[in-house]
């Protein structure tokens, strides 16, 4: 398991910390609002809050088991919709897998994946680095959902607003 208190200098630690709190920031805004507001369709990202949110939890699932060569479990968005608080339970679940794999594989590995009619190619860290950049930008498209439902207080969703807030308050 991978140390996720080592937000000082281990890089990897400090990109799964910060998806695992900004992912905590929305849910807690999330769990504010109506199924409305989580539904309002948008023309951005998968559409709404919660699919969006939901779409970010199955690429977060879907790449954990190409990063841990395992079986690849169903599409997670195909499996709900789900309630806030049962996203609280999975982003848990699947967090807590990230940070348990994390460390567990040499991240210059090269892993190859079929897609359709070709190989792709790629390192672990390639993995870790499209996992946590993918979700930030998802979380931004989230973000500014949230502005259009009328939400006031709304988390930056910042790596440096986490660490003057939680790292070095």
């Amino acid at each position: 398991m991978i140390d996720l208190s080592n937000t000082q200098t281990d890089a990897v630690a400090i990109l799964l910390a910060h998806c695992r709190s900004a992912d905590a920031d929305l849910l807690a805004v999330m769990g504010n609002l109506s199924a409305e507001q989580l539904d309002q369709p948008f023309e951005m990202g998968p559409g709404s809050i919660r699919a969006t949110f939901e779409h970010n939890l199955g690429a977060l699932r879907g790449w954990a088991d190409v990063y841990a060569n395992r079986p690849r479990r169903a599409w997670l968005p195909d499996e709900g919709p789900y309630s806030v608080e049962q996203l609280n339970v999975i982003t848990a679940e699947l967090h807590d897998d990230w940070a348990d794999i994390a460390g567990k594989f040499p991240l210059d590995e090269v892993i190859e994946r079929p897609r359709g009619d070709s190989v792709r190619r790629f390192t672990r860290a390639h993995i870790l680095v499209h996992v946590t950049t993918h979700s930030m930008h998802h979380r931004a498209q989230i973000i500014n959902m949230l502005r259009h439902v009328g939400v006031d207080k709304l988390p930056t969703g910042s790596v440096m607003h986490w660490v003057d807030t939680e790292i070095f308050p």
